[in-house]
């Protein structure tokens, strides 16, 4: 019998934690904690350098890339976030929240390349 990829591909992401493709969250959850907390809170400094030591700890995993491009936009370093989010907005666990954050950074902008 033939399997139905999009079947099975559902029947994973209904098992899986909240970040259903990430390695990180799937192990970390007190981290993310961490992060929605200092971001609610507006300590958006705090909140890169949690996501400073997951990096060393887990690697550059690319929810942990969004959220220190998140803070970095969120400090009015417009060009940093937009660089970090460029580099994984192709990325299947972010492509959704780093396109939205791509377009609130480029609005947030003082000078708009037109090219872009």
């Amino acid at each position: 019998a033939l399997i139905n990829p999009l079947k099975l591909h559902f029947s994973r992401s209904l098992l899986s934690p909240i970040y259903p493709f990430s390695a990180m969250a799937a192990q970390d959850s007190t981290t993310l904690a961490k992060i929605n907390y200092y971001l609610r809170e507006k300590y958006y400094q705090h909140m890169q350098k949690v996501v400073l030591e997951c990096v060393t700890k887990y690697g550059t995993d690319p929810v942990l890339v969004f959220w220190k491009a998140v803070g970095e936009i969120m400090e009015d370093r417009i060009a940093e976030g937009m660089r970090n989010l460029q580099t994984i907005k192709d990325k299947r666990d972010v492509i959704l929240c780093s396109s939205m954050a791509l377009v609130y950074a480029h609005k947030r902008c003082s000078t708009i390349d037109k090219e872009a």
